[in-house]
């Protein structure tokens, strides 16, 4: 996601509007990509998911108080996507195709909507009392449980 980021910014910089489109396509694939590996570990059994997918975002395979939010990655994702909203939303209306950009703008904006849903219902199935690992190591709360979610 990063580096079509990183290409659909530059592109949008440099007024190649088909390069801006086809970055918003593949940015909307990739986000439903990650939405539909969600989907699936929300299908997961509670107890899978505690005992083999939760742990792998625990010491000694992440660090203490492990969120996605904190991971270097998610946080240059956030903040490329925020300027690429901010350069989408800051076009002329004499842009070339500007409504077909503003369309895949919507379309790329749809698929992160649906994949913040798909994280939450991770959270909801699996972690019923919504306690992240991050709140945890942040409060110094231990639980018996070990399925968490952040």
């Amino acid at each position: 996601m990063n580096s079509t980021l990183d290409d659909t910014l530059a592109a949008v910089g440099a007024a190649r509007w088909a390069s801006v489109r086809h970055g918003l396509e593949r940015l909307r694939t990739l986000y439903d990509a990650a939405t539909a590996a969600m989907a699936y570990a929300s299908d997961l059994p509670a107890s899978v998911y505690a005992n083999d997918v939760r742990p792998t975002m625990e010491p000694p395979f992440a660090p203490p108080g492990f969120s996605g939010t904190l991971n270097q990655e998610h946080r240059v994702m956030t903040e490329r996507a925020r300027a690429l909203t901010a350069a989408l939303g800051n076009l002329s209306p004499l842009t070339p195709s500007l409504a077909v950009i503003h369309h895949e703008a919507a379309l790329l904006r749809s698929a992160q909507r649906r994949n913040r849903k798909a994280h939450a219902q991770i959270c909801e199935r699996c972690v019923p009392d919504g306690a992240s690992l991050l709140r945890q190591h942040t409060t110094g709360r231990r639980s018996g449980r070990r399925a968490t979610c952040e």
